[in-house]
Formats: structure tokens, sequence, C-alpha cells
């Protein structure tokens, strides 16, 4: 997996064109989970201007930027905190979101294939992610066009678990449609 620093600038565009669409699709008053990345904290910026938002994250800059919103709840998930990529991840942020129900949950994928579906580098991050989908009632997959067509080390969820995917205009039409079959 990429160092996060590297993965923060690059496609910068694309991930801040990625959270204007996300921030459409979320709603004043929801109940959300955020999940780790470079692309879900762009969404995260944009997001701090909704109103009423209960956030749960596995994510330091994530929730760093959400708690700026003092109408917001933000709820840090538990676990064991990775270096570099300064977010939460294992049996205990499982166990944490076994707690909640979400109304939208916004996961940043290491890679998305019509093949194996969202998959991830990171083992414990991946089960974090799954039981991000499990709990909430639309999955939003926020992944910017080098992560369309790779597939990562784990696999998270097959496609048809996931209700949105928001990507950029690098995508081709033929990975579109290898993506909506």
């Amino acid at each position: 997996e990429p160092p996060y620093a590297a993965r923060e600038i690059s496609h910068l565009t694309e991930k801040v064109a990625i959270a204007e669409k996300v921030f459409e699709l979320v709603e004043d008053r929801d109940t959300i989970v955020i999940d780790l990345g470079t692309t879900t904290r762009e969404v995260a910026k944009k997001l701090v201007s909704k109103e009423g938002l209960t956030v749960l994250t596995n994510s330091l800059p994530v929730a760093t930027e959400l708690i700026a919103n003092e109408s917001f709840k933000v709820f840090l998930l538990g676990g064991q905190l990775r270096n570099r990529e300064l977010a939460t991840s294992g049996a205990l942020s499982v166990e944490f979101l076994s707690h909640f129900r979400v109304d939208k949950a916004i996961i940043g994928p290491g890679g998305v294939t019509a093949k194996n579906g969202i998959t991830d580098y990171h083992f414990e991050e991946a089960q974090v992610r799954k039981k991000m989908i499990e709990i909430a009632d639309t999955v939003i997959a926020v992944a910017d066009s080098s992560k369309i067509k790779v597939s990562a080390f784990t696999q998270v969820c097959e496609l048809n678990e996931v209700d949105v995917i928001v990507t950029d205009w690098n995508v081709s039409q033929k990975a579109i449609q290898e993506l909506r079959t």
C-alpha cells in the first residue's frame, strides 16, 4: 500500500470532486460511518458544512476535520492505532461498530473490480470495513480512478453490497460498464 503522505496529494483534484458528489448524497442529521483514507478525508472536509451529523470513524484525520462543526457528534472507534494511517483497526473496532446502525457508510477501498468487488491491502482494516457495510442502510464507496480495476490483498465485499460507487472522470466507459454488470 502506498504511504499516506503520497496518497494525500495524489489525484487530489479528483478526490475533491468525489467529495463534492458525496456531499450531495448525505443529508443533514444523517448518521454515518466514515472509513479511513485520503479520499474520505476530503469527504469529511466537505461534510463539515452539514448540520447535525452523527459520525462514527476509525480515522483520526477524518475525526479532526469533522469535530470543527459543533452540531456534530463524532465517535472515534477504539482499536489498535496504525501509525502510518492514523486510524484504528482490529477486533476492538469491529466490536465497537456492532453496537450501532447508521444511515450511510462511506468507505474508501484499496481497489474495485467487477470480479473481486471491493478489496483492501490491510486485513484488519478490511474487517472494519465489512462491519461498516453490515451496519449501514446505504453503502457509498469512494475511489478515484487509480483504484478502479485494481485488486488488493483481501476482499471486503462483493459489488452487490455497495449501493453507490463515486469515482472520477478518468474511469473509462468500459470499466464503468464492467462494474455495473
